[in-house]
């Protein structure tokens, strides 16, 4: 009995670690941790399996993180990581720091991945925004639907 709880405590340890590197880990996870948005000032919102306009997104976070200068400037840091892989995207910078930034990551079917940044420090606000998207939609649709020009 217990050889057969390891034998099934092993299987499903490899199998959730194999879920997690199949989609690629990226810089930006862990601003989607406990340990992250349990500090003040920060704030996220996540949906799974989100069915929006004909679309499913598999999943939906955002990160948003007010008033706490170390934390965005590891966000911000993290961001250009991951964009710096990007199939595509589109930066904007204002006084020498990416102020937006658009990421399409790749992928394919269900698994296309998406970034969009917005930094406000350089408008006067110490605030940033980071919203990962993954799911079977393309940059038109995620343009769409996040309102961008």
């Amino acid at each position: 009995m217990a050889m057969k709880r390891l034998i099934i405590l092993t299987l499903l340890t490899v199998f959730v670690s194999t879920a997690g590197y199949a989609r690629g880990k990226l810089n930006i996870d862990s601003f989607f941790d406990n340990e992250t948005i349990s500090q003040n000032g920060v704030s996220m919102i996540s949906y799974h399996n989100w069915k929006i306009g004909g679309h499913t997104l598999k999943e939906y976070r955002s990160v948003t993180i007010n008033g706490n200068k170390a934390l965005a400037d590891r966000l911000r840091a993290a961001v250009a990581k991951d964009g710096a892989n990007a199939e595509s995207k589109e930066t904007s910078y204002k006084e020498g720091q990416l102020y937006f930034g658009f990421y399409s990551l790749g992928g394919v079917g269900g698994n296309r991945r998406y970034l969009l940044y917005l930094n406000r420090r350089p408008a006067g606000e110490e605030k940033s925004t980071l919203i990962f998207l993954e799911g079977d939609v393309d940059t038109r649709f995620v343009r769409d639907m996040l309102k961008l020009k």
